[in-house]
């Protein structure tokens, strides 16, 4: 029953269809003279301003609309009995309430319902009445056959006999008639009783149906809400307890004289950040200096440390594997690659503490093989005891740029504000 715009339009036809410029042309008497000059002119004004609706495209009919929300359809069913059109989204229609071409609206099916009601109410009120009638006929017909009993009959010729017996006979008939008629007319109608007993069921059960996925689809957007809650209540007790344990580091570092890996001055403090382009734009802090290598992998940051100068920073921070997250070997393997390279920077610089940073969640990759790699690289941290920070804590989806995977200028700047301050903890943490 669902019918589209277009079939409508072909049923109903469009402006130009049902205002053609041949009948206003027909309408026009025709004149001569002066007369028939304004006819002529009125006409080429008529076919201007059809022209003029066609292109300006208001010759299309606008179409139905729907009865409940009263805007237009694209698709939708037509009411067989009011002849109003409703979206299945607002009516709630399916394709098992559709019989063959027919379907009617709720209202006009409560409508039947009542209907069909008060005729079943008639045809039982007919039928108590019938047979009251029939009683009161049946003690008429004893009460005459008494009579006649009682009265002498007079002698009567064959052919009376036989002309009442056939009139007896042909009463009966018509009684009998009368009668089977009566039955078959209380027979359709509590038929049509349970026709009307059987509609109310199913009307009770789809509007049950109803209710139940209403409350179904509320228990699942509570659902949703609640998990979304939940994580990120764990998302702030994640960034809460790693707060905590900056702060405990800070306080527990001992105060100790001013030397080559422990200074006050600003100018004795170094902080090198090396990585791939993800920390290209974090160097404006103070004392912080980035070597940015685009598309660096972890082997090949190892040989680039080999070649630097054996300069002693106090903190080194290494911030790499964005470009291995995609590749074909598994986390295992790209945990390994990061363990060498945390073994080549300790060789390469004995003297200075190391910060491990984990990958910043993107938007090509998903974050739970995000979070897994992480999972390792905290594990290589532990065992080569280095201090790992996780920057998803800090970060969100709102610092990334239009590419989904490089950072911008709040992102940038919230990355290296968080190294600087892991920087000055551990400048402040002798060395194991």
């Amino acid at each position: 029953m669902g019918c589209s715009l277009e079939v409508y339009r072909a049923r109903i036809g469009n402006w130009a269809g049902r205002a053609g410029c041949g009948e206003l042309r027909a309408s026009f008497p025709r004149r001569d003279g002066y007369l028939g000059l304004t006819a002529t002119v009125s006409v080429l004004l008529v076919s201007l301003i059809s022209v003029l609706l066609v292109i300006g495209g208001l010759e299309l009919n606008p179409g139905p609309t729907c009865f409940v929300c009263r805007r237009a359809l694209k698709s939708g069913a037509e009411c067989s009995v009011c002849g109003k059109w409703y979206h299945n989204s607002c009516e709630r229609i399916r394709d098992v309430d559709i019989i063959g071409d027919e379907w009617s609206c709720n209202r006009c099916t409560r409508k039947n319902v009542k209907v069909l009601s008060e005729r079943v109410r008639a045809f039982e009120d007919e039928n108590i009445q019938l047979r009251q009638e029939n009683l009161r006929l049946a003690r008429a017909v004893e009460e005459s056959r008494a009579k006649l009993a009682k009265t002498p009959k007079p002698a009567m010729s064959t052919a009376r006999k036989k002309t009442e017996a056939a009139t007896a006979a042909r009463v009966e008939t018509a009684t009998v008639t009368a009668a089977r008629e009566k039955t078959e007319t209380v027979t359709a109608a509590r038929e049509e009783t349970a026709t009307v007993t059987a509609a109310r069921e199913e009307t009770a059960t789809v509007t049950a149906a109803r209710e139940e996925t209403a409350t179904v689809t509320a228990a699942r957007e509570e659902t949703a809400t609640v998990t979304a809650a939940r994580e990120e209540t764990a998302t702030v007790t994640a960034a809460r307890e790693e707060t905590a344990e900056v702060t405990a580091a800070r306080e527990s570092a001992p105060f100790v004289t001013r030397d080559a890996t422990t200074a006050t001055d600003p100018a004795d403090r170094q902080y090198l950040v090396l990585g791939d382009s993800i920390v290209r734009h974090i160097g404006k802090h103070e004392n912080l200096t980035v070597k940015c290598f685009p598309g660096i992998r972890t082997r090949q940051l190892s040989n680039v440390i080999d070649n630097l100068e054996k300069s002693q920073p106090n903190v080194i921070v290494l911030h790499v594997g964005t470009n291995d997250i995609k590749g074909r070997h598994d986390l295992d393997t790209k945990m390994g690659e990061m363990y060498d390279l945390a073994t080549t920077v300790k060789k390469k610089f004995p003297k200075s503490h190391i910060l491990l940073s984990g990958i910043i969640a993107r938007a090509d990759v998903s974050s739970n093989k995000i979070r897994a790699l992480n999972d390792r690289l905290l594990w290589v941290a532990r065992v080569q005891k280095m201090l790992f920070v996780d920057p998803n804590k800090w970060l969100t989806y709102r610092d990334l740029g239009r590419d989904g995977l490089h950072l911008n200028r709040t992102g940038a700047h919230k990355l290296g504000s968080l190294f600087q301050q892991c920087c000055e903890v551990l400048r402040r943490t002798p060395l194991n």
